[in-house]
Parts: structure tokens; sequence; C-alpha cells
């Protein structure tokens, strides 16, 4: 999740962390399934119909973890039923069709006729276009796809229901006399890209409703206007929809519903929530945005921000994610792995999925807001008119935007793979390398786990390090020390450039060694730490004998208060996990030097780059 209070200074843009909350609270036991829509009329044989059902609790709200549904027909002869929900006309006559989970029970009514007037029409919304440089003031109509839309009658009850199709376009066969208005709820179609429900912070969906004007012979078009404010609602329904598209394309998990909440005035930025929390998430697990104002931060039309979130209900639901959240600052090159991981994957996404709405049909191309000279791969986050962060992460520019530990140095370093390798190449991974990781995940995690899933040739292995040294993450053996047996000599005061890698992922341990007479006094260092590395020295005299080890030399550095964050926070950085010992040597001979990672600190790494010095005092 993250909840993102921005403060811009020269190369350092603070996003507050995505941090999934812990501390669940027991739900309100399901009492429905909901059923939509719960009427429908077809009007010619071989015309189909999606239902959807959904588990929800006592508050309407669908849980994340749903169960397998029964369908059944009253009538085979009138419609077809089949096991994901969808209806087909068969014959004239009016059927029940039954859904069944958990022992509850909900019946839709459909009617197959062929002598009923069609009411038809789009349905609209207006997006507001953006270039590099923020909003631009225009606004372009774009259609409210796979959405849900009542037929209500004068009473003000439902007489039957509908999805709009990927054009806006919504069909009605009329079997009883008007007037009648158009109800658009933010609701989508969960067979489209998952379903997903966008509601008020009480958790009442949103909906549009407009009187039509009886003349049923033309098109009854319907444009949710900007000034009304709810096109953002419809907009972030088609972010996140479009979302859903994009998943679909690469894989084939059956995504969870999404619940997002989206309010106005409220200041608490944006974030994703895997779990209730009574201050930020009282909800539960969702996407939240809020709107502090026109002058202000409008999350609903910065579809960069919303694809961001969704990365995270995605890194949560099919992936895995164990960032710890908290402030993170853009040109940071010291965050906690994980987090650095889980961001990095957030500010990624955007640009994956514009890249391939962007390679798709017209009808998806068009979905991406902002104008043809703006690269996909930038990522905009605006407040007001004005973008507050623009910045390519193909193209972020070299330091700070380096490390492991940096959020940028991940997003270009996927970019990368994406590029070289095809999305596929990296979901795959995503999607089933990281759940079966044996420790947190972080980009070491992702790297160890690609191997795992795919059959890396030395050609690609060959781009794939080309791809990370240009972000100064080495992820290989150094020259130094091919295993973990083979010594070099340390000479006086000569600094060594090493890394902390073992091809089969087992722990790294670098051996080097010094020669010494008997009453001198050696000091061995490490420093210039990057990527995580948190080293510790070990130093065995000519018998073998274990005779000096040092952890952290500045323990206390590794949690320290940031000044752009406001806080503490965890800082890699390149001396808080360094090692120093000092040997006083009592015999001639080969002194023996080992240096390996520490390997118990969950925001720290096994892999990393490092110095190592040793020098006669």
């Amino acid at each position: 999740m993250i909840l993102r209070a921005m403060v811009c200074l020269l190369m350092a843009i603070v996003l507050s962390g995505c941090f999934p909350w812990k501390d669940k609270a027991d739900r309100k036991a399901p009492d429905e399934i909901r059923l939509t829509p719960e009427t429908i009329v077809l009007w010619e044989a071989g015309q189909s119909m999606q239902l959807q059902a959904s588990l929800v609790d006592g508050d309407g709200k669908p849980y994340s973890a749903q169960p397998g549904f029964a369908w059944q027909v009253d009538k085979s002869a009138i419609v077809h039923i089949d096991q994901t929900g969808l209806v087909v006309a068969k014959g004239e006559g009016e059927a029940r069709i039954s859904v069944m989970a958990n022992g509850l029970q909900k019946i839709a009514r459909v009617i197959v006729t062929r002598d009923a007037p069609l009411l038809q029409g789009r349905i609209f919304y207006h997006d507001r276009l953006q270039n590099r440089r923020g909003f631009t003031g225009e606004l372009q109509s774009k259609p409210v796809r796979y959405a849900m839309v009542d037929l209500i009658d004068s009473r003000g009850s439902v007489v039957q229901s509908t999805w709009t199709d990927a054009t806006g376009r919504y069909q009605f066969a009329i079997i009883s006399p008007g007037p009648f208005s158009l109800r658009v709820v933010a609701i989508s179609r969960a067979s489209v890209g998952g379903e997903i429900n966008v509601a008020n912070l009480s958790g009442q969906v949103y909906a549009v409703k407009k009187a039509l004007n009886g003349d049923y012979t033309a098109d009854q078009n319907v444009t949710i206007e900007y000034s009304s404010q709810l096109a953002g609602v419809f907009n972030i329904l088609d972010v996140m929809t479009a979302g859903g598209q994009f998943v679909r394309a690469h894989s084939r998990v059956n995504l969870p519903p999404l619940n997002v909440y989206w309010q106005t005035g409220n200041q608490n930025g944006t974030y994703y929530c895997s779990g209730p929390n009574a201050v930020y998430c009282a909800q539960g697990n969702g996407i939240y945005i809020f709107n502090q104002g026109a002058a202000g931060d409008t999350d609903e039309f910065d579809d960069d921000v919303l694809w961001h979130e969704y990365s995270h209900y995605l890194a949560h639901n099919v992936s895995r994610d164990d960032s710890p959240g908290g402030c993170h600052v853009l040109s940071a090159n010291d965050l906690d792995l994980r987090l650095a991981w889980s961001e990095g994957w957030g500010d990624f996404f955007p640009a994956a999925i514009k890249h391939w709405l962007l390679a798709q049909t017209s009808e998806l191309s068009q979905l991406v807001s902002v104008s043809s000279e703006t690269s996909p791969s930038l990522y905009l986050d605006t407040s007001g008119m004005v973008a507050q962060i623009s910045i390519d992460i193909a193209n972020p520019g070299g330091r700070p935007f380096v490390y492991a530990a940096n959020e940028l140095a991940v997003s270009k370093v996927l970019w990368g793979m994406m590029t070289q390798f095809g999305m596929s190449f990296i979901w795959q991974v995503f999607e089933h390398g990281l759940p079966a990781a044996g420790r947190q995940v972080n980009l070491e995690t992702f790297w160890q786990s690609m191997f795992t899933q795919h059959g890396i040739t030395d050609f690609q292995r060959g781009l794939l390090d080309s791809i990370m040294s240009d972000r100064e993450i080495d992820y290989r053996h150094d020259s130094y020390e091919p295993d973990n047996s083979q010594a070099g000599e340390l000479q006086h005061n000569v600094a060594q450039s090493r890394y902390l890698y073992d091809n089969a992922f087992n722990l790294d341990e670098d051996r080097a060694f010094f020669i010494a007479s008997s009453g001198e006094s050696w000091e061995l260092e490490t420093f210039w730490l990057t990527n995580g590395a948190d080293t510790v020295i070990d130093v065995l005299d000519p018998a073998g004998r274990l005779i000096a080890s040092n952890n952290d030399v500045q323990g206390s550095e590794y949690y320290r208060y940031d000044y752009v964050c406001g806080g503490q926070r965890v800082r890699n950085d390149d001396s808080a996990l360094a090692s120093k010992v000092v040997v006083n040597t009592n015999i001639d001979g080969k002194y023996e030097v080992r240096v390996r990672s520490h390997a118990s600190r969950s925001a720290a790494g096994r892999y990393g780059s490092y110095t190592l010095r040793a020098r006669r005092q």
C-alpha cells in the first residue's frame, strides 16, 4: 500500500510508503450472494449475457477470497447456463437461474422474447488529458466500458440490468411501459478484468442516474461530465479494468474482487490496504483514493498513480509482497530492499500497461490518457494542473538512481527485462516464482526466481548483466574469487572492490590473506557498501584459529532519522552495515580474511558490493 505525501526537493521526491496493514480485524459473517444482473431480457437465440456472483459480507463488500459457485437453470429449453455464469438464449419464454455457494442461494430472472422493441445507446465519461508537464486542460470523451447499467421504472424499481460493451454500448428489450431512467453503476464485469467496485468511504457504490426522453427509436446516449465530479469515478473503474485486461493477457489467474474507495476533500493520499485499519483502511482491503480539491491532488485522473496502487493489489493477491512500507524517496539509493522492490514494481507497472495498450487494437490503445509525444515509460503524478512527479523510468539518469536499494533502479531493470524478453518473462516470475521464494521478496529474490522459472542461456545472461550493470547492480562474481576457496593477497592500504554473490544462490564467502610478522597491528575493514550489502569480517591466524570477527562497526546507524521523511527509517547506505577489526599478530605467517554476508536482516541483502582494505598500523 502506498500513502503518498509528496515533498518536491532537488532530486528528492517523497512518496510515503506502501505498507500492508497486518492488524487484521474480524469482519462480519457473509450474509448473501450478490448476483448481477438479477433481471435480464434476451431477444434472439444465441444471444448471451454474463451473470456475476460475489460472496459479500454484511456490509455488501465482496470478499477477496471467493468460493466456487454452482449454477442451475429451471428451464433448459429457454436458456443455457454454464458454470462461469454465462447465459445463452435458446427459445422464447421465462426461466429462473440459481447460483449457490456456502449454503446460500440467489436467483436471477431471464426473459427471452423476439417481439420487444430495443432501447439502446452509449455511455461516456470525460477524462482529463496529460502530457509530461501535467494536465493539458483538455477533456476527452471516453466510453464507460464493461460497467453495469440498470433500467429503472417510474417507481424507482430495477426492471432489468445489463453490461456496457467495449464501446460503452448498452441494450435493453422493452417489455413494460415507460418512462424509464438509466443508472450507470461503478461495478465492472468480472469476466473482462476481474470484478471492480468503486464506492465512497461508507462503502456505497457510486452510480449516475439519468432520465430518458421517451423516444426509444433513437440512441439514448449518456455523458458523465467532468463538472459532475463523478467522471473521476468512472476513470478509476476504467483504469482498473484495463489493468485486469493486461493481467488476463499474460495470465490465467482468477483475480479476486477489488474494492476501490474514492472520496473528495480528504488529504490522506492514495494507497492500497491489504486489511482493515481504523484510521486509513476503515473499509478493509482495497485501494483508497482521495481528492484534495481542484487545486490539490486529484488522483482519480492520475492513471499512473492508479496503476501503481493496482500493482500492489496484484502483488498481495497474485504474487508476494514483504514490503514494510514507510517513507521512500525516489532519489534514495539506500532503502530497505523489500520496500525498494515493492515500489520499483509499482513504478514499472504503469509503464508496462501503457506499453501493452499502445501495441493493441485502437479500442485499447485509445485508453492511454497522455499525449502521443509522451513516452509510455514516463511516470506522472500531478497536483493541481502541474506534474509534481514526471520521470522516465526507461531513462531516469545516473546517480542517484542506482543500486537494488533504489526504487527507480528496480523499475529501470524491470523495463530493460521487459523490452529484451517480453512481459510474459517477468510475469511468470512475479506470479509463480516470488510466492514460492524461501525468503523475503526483493530484487535479489526476483533474480534468483528468474533462474528457477526460466532456462537462462549464456546470451541471455549477458543481456541481463548489461541491464543490471546500467544501474550499478552486480549479481556476479568479482575478479578476485570465483568460489569460496580461492584467496588473493591483500597489500597494505590497497583497496579491492568485491561482490558477494554465488551462482548457485548459496551464501558467498570472499577470501583473502595478508602476510604479517609477529608484533604487528593490522586493521581490516569493509566500506562503500552498495545494493544492500551487510558484511561480516572473520580473521584466522596461520594456524587456522579465529582470532577476530566483526559484524557491524556502526550498527546503531542502520535505523536512523531521515530529514526528508521526518522520521527514522532503514538506511542501506555505504557504511552502516560495514565491518572493521584490528588484529595484533603474535606469529609470523599468512593471516586469512573472510568476508561473508550477515544474511539475517530482512531489510538488507545476501548479495551486494563492498570494498575491502587491509592497513598495517
